[in-house]
C-alpha cells in the first residue's frame, strides 16, 4: 500500500491505521507509547542559522560549529542521522563540491552541532546544507 501523507501544522508523531471500508479501522496502539512500526514521524527540515569560523582552507579539516533548528529529532524509538555538505551555488544549481558527511551523535546538540570540513574542489559561492537524511 502507498499513500501520500498529508499535511500537518506541526512536527509530531501520528499514528497509522487502515480501512477497507472508510468506516472499519485496523486497532490502534496507545498514542502515548506507539510502537515504530505502525507510526509515521512528521519533522521540520533541519536549517541552519550560522556557523563559524565562516572561512577555511580548501583542503578541509576545519571545525566549524554549526547553530540552527531541528538537528535532533528526539524520539526513542528513531535513530537520529544529520548529514551535512558543502554546495556551490555560483549558477543556481546547488552543485556538490564534496560528498555529504554524517554529523555524529557525539558532536550533535539540540540546537547546534560541530562539523569538519572535507577538501572541496572549488570554493566560491559556497552553501551548507543540511538534512536529515542522505
Amino acid at each position: 500500500m502507498t499513500f501520500k501523507a498529508p499535511l500537518v501544522a506541526l512536527p509530531s508523531t501520528a499514528t497509522v491505521s487502515v480501512s477497507l471500508n472508510g468506516q472499519q479501522f485496523t486497532e490502534q496502539p496507545e498514542v502515548h507509547s506507539p510502537e515504530k512500526a505502525v507510526t509515521f514521524d512528521y519533522y521540520a527540515d533541519p536549517y541552519a542559522s550560522l556557523f563559524y569560523p565562516s572561512k577555511g582552507p580548501t583542503n578541509g579539516g576545519t571545525q566549524i560549529k554549526v547553530q540552527g533548528y531541528g538537528f535532533m529529532l528526539k524520539r526513542k524509538h528513531l535513530s537520529d542521522h544529520l548529514w551535512a555538505r558543502f554546495v556551490d551555488n555560483s549558477d543556481g544549481s546547488y552543485r556538490e563540491l564534496a560528498p555529504a558527511s554524517e554529523v555524529h551523535k557525539d558532536q550533535l546538540a539540540l540546537d547546534s552541532f560541530r562539523w569538519t570540513t572535507p577538501a572541496v574542489v572549488k570554493a566560491q559561492d559556497v552553501l551548507l546544507q543540511i538534512s536529515l537524511n542522505k
